[in-house]
């Protein structure tokens, strides 16, 4: 499967700038081809995935401080280290959504701080609620300010 062929939508996060009601933010990927390789890659032989098993991290291509910079967001399995899933983002909307989810925890005590979907066509494939997503620079150092770590994890 190829990174073109997935796309990414951020989403529940308009409450932030109309200082609404806080919705949980939600990160949707969106698989536009049809290859079952996915599901398998996704949920394993059994066709389950626990929300505890996957990460999600984004890496920057080129410098944070690029107003256009882009980057990709990764779905990990935990427990191998295998890559399931990348997908093409910008930045921009990933340093918001971060934002989104920090706010929509401080301000509800809802320590989930956002939603990810995988869709393919119609079909939800998997829905997790996460608390962590870990940012990368390019050179592979995490940026803590732009990450989402809860407290305590020592990372």
């Amino acid at each position: 499967m190829r990174r073109d062929s997935v796309t990414l939508e951020v989403a529940n996060m308009s409450w932030l700038a109309d200082d609404g009601e806080p919705r949980r933010p939600s990160l949707v990927v969106d698989i536009e081809d049809d290859e079952s390789v996915v599901r398998e890659r996704l949920l394993g032989d059994d066709g389950s995935l626990d929300a505890s098993d996957v990460d999600f991290t984004f890496r920057f291509r080129g410098s944070p401080d690029d107003a256009d910079a882009g980057g990709v967001l990764s779905i990990t399995n935990r427990v191998t280290g295998e890559f399931l899933l990348e997908v093409n983002a910008a930045a921009q909307s990933l340093i918001d959504f971060v934002t989104a989810a920090r706010r929509y925890a401080e301000r509800t005590g809802d320590s989930t701080r956002y939603t990810a979907r995988v869709v393919q066509g119609e079909e939800s494939l998997i829905e997790v609620e996460k608390r962590t997503l870990l940012v990368y620079a390019s050179d592979g150092e995490l940026l803590r300010g732009h990450s989402l770590i809860p407290s305590g994890v020592e990372i």
